[in-house]
């Protein structure tokens, strides 16, 4: 399943600031995710300006995937995807509100990238988590301005919610 949880080993792998796609990711998606893709700098602590910065113009130059929000601690922790046009779309309500980077709320939540077709072929029990993590990233930083991105963000965290529990998360990830 989409939601469980990364083993200590996996993420503890560092991201590759570029790395090719393999075979497995290949002839998972018939060779859609054959080019080139980027993906963040080195694992390690972030603050929510610096995770929102990697985000700015991401499909612009060609990253793919989704990031994988964990939200809440231990067996609370609820996780979900986000594509990165998806997130993309939290930068855009960031600049309509006249928001700094450094404004946005935190979410505590690790951000953990994987490639689109790596993702589909675990949704489908063909591969263990360990094939496709390639790195975690923790996100913590200023909460001053939560309540004045609530009205956008709580809507769009509870529809990805409502989605990957109605089995929606493997959709719409290209």
């Amino acid at each position: 399943a989409p939601t469980r949880r990364l083993s200590r080993r996996t993420a503890r792998v560092q991201f590759r600031a570029d790395r090719r796609v393999t075979g497995a990711e290949r002839s998972t998606m018939g060779g859609v995710c054959s080019r080139r893709i980027h993906v963040p700098p080195p694992a390690g602590e972030m603050t929510v300006a610096e995770a929102f910065a990697l985000l700015d113009g991401a499909p612009a130059k060609g990253a793919r995937g989704a990031f994988l929000f964990e939200v809440g601690l231990g067996a609370d922790a609820h996780r979900f995807l986000l594509s990165i046009e998806e997130a993309a779309d939290v930068a855009r309500v960031r600049d309509a509100r006249g928001l700094s980077n450094a404004e946005l709320p935190s979410v505590a939540c690790s951000l953990t990238y994987k490639s689109p077709s790596l993702f589909f072929a675990e949704a489908r029990g063909k591969l263990p988590v360990s094939a496709y993590v390639t790195g975690q990233v923790r996100v913590s930083g200023n909460v001053k301005a939560a309540e004045a991105l609530e009205p956008v963000w709580e809507p769009l965290m509870t529809a990805l919610r409502e989605r990957d529990a109605a089995g929606g998360a493997a959709e719409g990830l290209d």
